[in-house]
Formats: structure tokens, sequence, C-alpha cells
């Protein structure tokens, strides 16, 4: 009985890693970085989550758990609820879409694909930031989060391949 249910755990256990993981960077992303000149600036590490785990194992990133994660994101960071949760439905369901596409492609294209994707993410919540604020704001802070974004992708994908192998080969 023990062995069947401690088999229940792991698999279980398993499955939530990637939104686990993706619930941590929600976490580390609220921490800002600072650099000399600039407001203080994250990547948006749940985008990275989001389309990594979308190409690589959609199964384990449900959409539910991607609403959740991204409406607590929109809430934590004093927005409005809804654009960050918006942008990554949408994102999930593009990338869904075209991941046979992605998929077979070595890592620098997939690389590449997620830079248009998180362009166009860092356009939408512009976009929807300008329209609920009712002003012109400036476009260098949301470009640098989109850049410091691609910029990241590598390390986190890194770390999500290496979740893979260890965790979720059995899976």
């Amino acid at each position: 009985m023990i062995p069947a249910a401690l088999e229940k755990i792991d698999r279980w256990t398993r499955m939530l890693l990637p939104g686990l993981l993706a619930l941590a960077l929600l976490l580390i992303g609220m921490v800002p970085i600072r650099l000399a000149g600039l407001t203080p600036i994250a990547p948006w590490a749940m985008l990275i989550a989001v389309y990594f785990w979308t190409v690589h194992r959609p199964g384990l990133l449900p959409v539910w758990a991607i609403f959740c994660l991204g409406l607590l994101g929109d809430l934590m960071s004093g927005g409005p609820a809804g654009p960050g949760t918006f942008t990554l439905l949408l994102t999930h369901a593009a990338v869904k879409a075209q991941r046979r596409y992605i998929l077979p492609h070595a890592f620098v294209v997939q690389w590449m694909v997620f830079a248009l994707v998180a362009v166009m993410a860092g356009s939408i919540l512009f976009l929807s930031a300008t329209i609920t604020q009712r002003a012109i704001l400036a476009v260098e802070p949301a470009s640098f989060q989109v850049l410091m974004t691609i910029a990241v992708y590598p390390i986190l994908a890194w770390v999500f391949v290496q979740t893979q192998l260890t965790f979720l080969k059995q899976h």
C-alpha cells in the first residue's frame, strides 16, 4: 500500500513541477533588477515558462494553471488584473498552435521564435498599459524588459531542460 501511495505522490509531484517552477519564477520576477540610471525592471520569467513548457511539455502547464499564475502576477504587480493573464493565455494558444513547427528546430531557432513572441507580448502589455493609464508612456522601460526577457531565456531554458532530464523523464 505504501509503495503505491508513494508512487502516486511521486507522479503528482512530477506533474506539478513545471507549475511550481513557474510560481517560483513569478515570485522571483517580482524583485526588480536595478541598473544605474534606469527604473527597476525585471525580465518576464512567466512568459519564458509558458513558452518553454508549451513547446516541450504542454500537458504539464495547463491553461488553468497559466490563468491562475497570470492573474496572481497581475494582482501582485499592482496594475489592473487581466492584461498579463490575457497575454500569457494568448501566448500559450499561439505557441501551442505552432508547436509542431517550433519543436523540431534547434535551440537557436526556438530562441528566435521566443524573441518574436516576447516582442509581441511586450507590445500587448505596453498598449494595454497605455490604454488603462490614459497616457503616453515611455517605451524604453517596456523595451528593456523585453530585451532582458529575451536575454534570460537561454538560462531558464537550460534550467527547464535539466528539470526535464532529472525529474520528468519518467512522465
